[in-house]
């Protein structure tokens, strides 16, 4: 089955507050070789076909015991976030960072994750995936039709979310997939109220937001759609630098060199940052040179860091709204 294909109008017809997917490692993941790349998708897709299961018109009342299909995902952990906001907890879930470890999923923090069975990203194990007997399968397009949709259908009914569906399409394409449609609609309106209220929270302010990848690679961001940047811009606080003086990529991305770092020149530095593996070092690397240290916000005592994929899914961007309303509101 193929989401979200005769949602697509009615979700763009509404107010969006960002695109895509904020997590920059599975962005950066290619899928598997073997049949496509991420590239081959598209959100035009032809309409599920008439052998595909009906979903129920009306929505249950959010009660994760009530839902007794079995539901495995694969994708970034947004997926999960969402499932887990409507009320389904899936039996397994693919992660981008972490989880292996065995304490849970990462920027999840208001549901317990630990008993959900880690699966790898971006590649598939089948025979895993069979013994797990899954009723219902969704994944992201890149991973599904990568490997061939196929060969999931051969399990279970599988259901393929188009990638750069925005924060509120995919809450609504989960939504019609479990059958929880009404809690889905809840869920974009807490979202829309949050970004109406926090809209002009900080009156005039400047921020640079960057990030340091293992390399080190330094990335700014002036703007797009990811929680950290969408939050801070909603807010009311001008990015520097600006799209013009930068490259940026399709997410408001720029790399940027030890040479050029002075463009972080704003008041407050945002620094987006995941402790994990070889990030950490990088990020000593970085800040440990005096081009960093004479910063305007490192000199001054005003950079913030925060978890880079730490508000996952629509709630993880109403606490990122949060943490920017307290960080930059006007007291």
């Amino acid at each position: 089955m193929r989401l979200g294909l005769s949602f697509v109008a009615l979700s763009l017809a509404a107010a969006s507050c960002g695109e895509g997917s904020d997590d920059g490692d599975a962005e950066r993941a290619a899928a598997p070789s073997t049949t496509a790349t991420s590239e081959v998708v598209s959100t035009t897709t032809a309409a599920p076909t008439t052998t595909a299961e009906t979903v129920p018109e009306e929505s249950e009342p959010v009660n994760v015991d009530a839902f007794e299909q079995r539901v495995v995902l694969f994708g970034a952990e947004e997926l999960l976030a969402d499932a887990l906001a409507l009320g389904v907890e899936p039996v397994a879930s693919s992660s981008t960072l972490g989880a292996e470890t065995g304490e849970g999923f990462t920027g999840i923090p208001d549901y317990v994750t630990t008993d959900v069975e880690v699966l790898s990203h971006p590649y598939v194990n089948f025979e895993q995936l069979a013994a797990l007997e899954p009723d219902i399968i969704v994944g992201i397009a890149p991973i599904i039709d990568g490997h061939g949709p196929e060969l999931f259908e051969e399990i279970a009914d599988t259901w393929v979310v188009p990638h750069d569906v925005t924060p509120e399409q995919q809450v609504r394409l989960l939504g019609e997939a479990f059958g929880r449609s009404e809690r889905a609609e809840e869920l974009v309106a807490e979202l829309e109220a949050a970004a109406t209220d926090a809209a002009g929270a900080a009156g005039d302010c400047d921020v640079s937001i960057a990030t340091i990848y293992a390399g080190p690679e330094i990335a700014v961001f002036v703007g797009g759609s990811w929680p950290i940047p969408w939050a801070v811009q909603t807010v009311g606080c001008e990015l520097v630098p600006t799209p013009a003086e930068v490259s940026p990529d399709d997410v408001g991305r720029a790399t940027i060199s030890l040479e050029t770092l002075g463009l972080l020149s704003a008041p407050d530095i945002v620094l987006m940052h995941i402790a994990w593996g070889d990030e950490i070092g990088a990020l000593e690397e970085v800040t440990g040179t005096d081009v960093w240290q004479a910063l305007p916000a490192v000199q001054t005592g005003n950079v913030h860091l925060f978890d880079r994929i730490g508000f996952r899914g629509i709630e993880g961007r109403i606490r990122a709204l949060d943490e920017m309303i307290e960080l930059f509101g006007e007291s």
